[in-house]
């Protein structure tokens, strides 16, 4: 069963207490709300402008930006599991709303520290078209 904990609370709380009182086994996972079409696009709008702004393949480059966001332990959920001395990160299509704008930022910051300017969510929306059509033309490199 699920529910939206802002609007019930109390019935979550009372199935929670049948549950304890039959002595059943219980799973509570917390459900974040998803991720928006157009938080994803933005996500990888920049992606690929930076990969062109450090001429790399947009894998190449989240393959980079998911290495150096493990290395911060804020951002340790990216790495899913180790493998033969082999790190495997998590894909970017599981992130949730949170982890994705978590992941925007490092991208973001990442890229400034190295004089590359990547622009807001707004600027991008803004300046949509001249961005995609930047990436457009690269996009044989990507």
């Amino acid at each position: 069963m699920k529910y939206n904990t802002e609007t019930h609370s109390l019935e979550a709380i009372k199935h929670l207490q049948r549950c304890i009182d039959k002595g059943s086994i219980v799973e509570i996972i917390e459900k974040r709300k998803s991720k928006s079409v157009s938080q994803n696009a933005y996500l990888h709008a920049i992606l690929d402008l930076a990969a062109i702004y450090f001429g790399l393949t947009s894998k190449g480059l989240k393959k980079i930006m998911k290495g150096t966001a493990y290395l911060l332990p804020e951002y340790s959920w990216v790495l899913e599991s180790v493998r033969f001395g082999v790190e495997i990160y998590r894909s970017t299509s599981t992130y949730n709303m949170y982890e994705e704008s978590l992941f925007i930022e490092h991208v973001r910051n990442f890229s400034q520290l190295h004089d590359c300017y990547l622009p807001t969510a707004n600027e991008y929306k803004q300046s949509q078209l001249e961005y995609d059509n930047e990436i457009e033309m690269q996009s044989r490199y990507l």
